[in-house]
């Protein structure tokens, strides 16, 4: 199943290919006419004929070009014109006809991701998108994509402050998945997110314990590929958190060394290290060490390909920082423009406009 991820990201508005396509667990691709997706099965139609595919054996379904509408709302988000995107996903799903008959749930899933993604930058628009997932995940329990849908539900759930109706709904999704004998990419992506919730809702122990073993554990060697590569970016999503979660609980001087064994690991992901790099600047600044945690909190600026999520949170800290030392040696709101430049629809870039105004 795809990562829906914070870190969202993940949502599948990229720029569409020509054909329906369907990501196996081993990391191979088959194009064709997607004929249905169901939690059973996913049947598509090739030049060589109808291919079935049991569901437990697939990561993704990846709907080819529909028309110049949906091609639009997918540009608007892109450029986090929320409203537009919204509205043009919601008029394409209803003028969708029953051929495919696939086609008009996918595209209201599409306008409940659109929500989402508008909620982690305006948190008014999360019960909108919990509303808006949750009728389609009601709707629809038998595609594909439903797992999908009940993931971002639960992630508008804790926008929302609704932690506990964002746990119960990922405990109900985790026994379906293991009813259903979909991947286990999924599974592990249901614990992070359960995690993520307890996290969210103050409950730092149990987070912590959950994460130690999510972070803890390599994928097995024998797995299908596809499915161990996702399990390593779940890992390093867990690493991330579990860092968190100990300096919630601890404070940052108790998350260094955790931080500091990342940073030691050479195999350690790029964007583990730019967090664990982040954490230690927080460690500096705690400690009034601003300008060291300045310059560090550059480096990754400069000089880490990391994630979104992380070079968005980075540019935050590095221009709060800035700002704590009297806008030297340059100006604050320089990092706080770029941050909304390069990553407008993260939750960073809310908090960098909100200083922007003042």
């Amino acid at each position: 199943m795809t990562i829906v991820s914070a870190l969202l990201l993940a949502l599948p508005f990229a720029a569409l290919p020509a054909q329906d396509r369907v990501v196996r667990t081993d990391g191979s691709t088959v194009s064709g006419r997607l004929v249905s997706a169901g939690l059973d099965q996913v049947v598509l139609q090739g030049g060589d004929g109808s291919v079935e595919i049991p569901a437990g054996e697939v990561l993704e379904v990846r709907p080819g070009p529909t028309d110049p509408q949906v091609e639009r709302a997918f540009s608007a988000l892109e450029a986090n014109d929320f409203d537009m995107a919204v509205n043009l996903l919601d008029a394409a799903g209803a003028a969708a006809g029953d051929d495919p008959a696939w086609l008009k749930p996918w595209l209201e899933l599409q306008k409940g991701l659109a929500l989402l993604a508008w909620a982690r930058t305006d948190p008014g628009r999360s019960a909108d998108a919990v509303r808006a997932l949750g009728e389609w995940a009601d709707a629809h329990p038998d595609l594909w994509w439903y797992p999908e849908a009940r993931l971002a539900q639960a992630r508008a759930s804790v926008l929302a402050g609704d932690t506990d109706g964002a746990v119960a709904l990922l405990k109900a999704l985790s026994d379906l998945a293991f009813e259903k004998g979909l991947p286990k990419s999924l599974e592990a992506e249901i614990n992070l997110e359960r995690s993520r919730a307890f996290l969210e809702a103050g409950q730092t122990e149990v987070a912590e314990a959950r994460l130690r073993d999510l972070a803890g554990r390599l994928p097995a060697t024998d797995l299908p590929r596809g499915v161990r590569s996702r399990l390593l970016r779940i890992r390093d999503q867990a690493q991330i958190l579990l860092g968190e979660a100990v300096e919630r609980k601890g404070g940052p001087d108790a998350a260094a060394t955790y931080w500091q064994g990342l940073l030691d690991d050479p195999q350690t992901h790029v964007d583990v290290r730019a967090a664990a790099l982040l954490g230690l600047a927080r460690g500096e600044r705690a400690a009034g060490q601003l300008r060291s945690a300045q310059m560090r909190l550059g480096h990754v600026v400069a000089e880490l390909p990391a994630a979104a999520d992380v070079m968005a949170r980075a540019l935050w800290e590095l221009g709060d920082v800035t700002a704590e030392l009297g806008d030297h040696p340059t100006a604050a709101r320089r990092y706080w423009q770029r941050l909304v430049d390069r990553y407008p629809g993260t939750p960073w870039a809310a908090k960098a406009r909100a200083r922007l105004e003042e």
